[in-house]
C-alpha cells in the first residue's frame, strides 16, 4: 500500500499463502484478534508499517529470512496479548525481529512467545533501536547460534527493556542456544551486545 492508508482486520484467518501472511509498507495496520498461521515467508512483514496487534495468534509461520512471526523495519511495533508459537526464520528472529527507528519503541505486553526457533534470537531479535517488553514470557525457544530467547545486537544503540513480571525461561521450559551443537553458540535466555535494562522480572 501507499502512506495514508489504513488497514484493519478484526478476528481474521490468515493460513497457508506461499508469501507473508499478512504485508505492508507505509501503511497504518492494526489487526485485532483472528490467526495468522503457517505461511511461508513470515506472519507479519512491515516495512515503515504503522503496526498495532492486539490478541493476535501468529503460529507455525516460515520465512528464508528475518522474523518468522512479525518482522518489523523502520517503524515500531505495539503487540498486546496473544501468542507467537512455533515460528521459524532461517535468519534472526524465530517470533520476532526488529530493526526500528532512533526515537521509537517496540512495545509488547501480555505476550506468550514459544517454540519459535531462528540462526539467532529465537524469541526476539533486537537489532536497532528500542523495545520494552511488558509482563511477556518467553520458553522453549530455540537459536541455532546465540541468544536462545533473546538477542540485542549492538547496531544503532539496539535497546531491551524487560518489565513486570518478564520471564524468560520456566522450569522445564528453558530457551536454548546452540542447537546445532557445535560449542559456538551462547546465550540460552539472553544474548546481549547491546544495552539490556532488567526490571522486576
Amino acid at each position: 500500500s501507499t502512506p495514508l492508508v489504513s488497514v484493519s482486520l478484526i478476528n481474521t484467518t490468515v493460513n497457508a499463502n506461499q508469501s507473508a501472511g499478512v504485508e505492508c509498507i507505509n501503511t497504518d495496520l492494526s489487526i485485532q484478534g483472528g490467526t495468522i498461521s503457517a505461511n511461508q515467508f513470515g506472519g507479519v512483514w512491515g516495512n515503515g508499517c504503522e503496526m498495532s496487534l492486539t490478541n493476535v495468534q501468529i503460529i507455525g509461520n516460515s520465512t528464508p529470512g528475518n522474523g518468522g512471526g512479525i518482522m518489523s523495519a523502520n517503524y515500531a511495533p505495539v503487540v498486546n496479548g496473544g501468542v507467537i508459537r512455533e515460528n521459524q526464520a532461517d535468519g534472526m528472529g524465530g517470533g520476532v525481529y526488529y530493526w526500528g527507528l532512533t526515537g521509537r519503541e517496540m512495545q509488547m505486553s501480555g505476550v506468550l512467545l514459544e517454540e519459535n526457533a531462528a540462526l539467532s534470537g529465537g524469541g526476539v531479535y533486537v537489532d536497532a533501536a528500542k523495545a520494552r517488553l511488558d509482563d511477556v514470557t518467553l520458553r522453549d525457544n530455540l537459536a541455532l547460534e546465540d541468544g536462545g530467547g533473546i538477542y540485542v545486537a549492538d547496531n544503532n544503540e539496539a535497546t531491551l527493556t524487560l518489565r513486570n513480571d518478564s520471564q524468560v525461561g520456566e522450569a522445564g521450559h528453558g530457551n536454548s542456544s546452540d542447537a546445532d551443537g557445535d560449542s559456538s553458540g551462547v546465550g540460552a535466555g539472553i544474548f546481549n551486545i547491546g544495552t539490556l535494562i532488567i526490571e522486576n522480572s
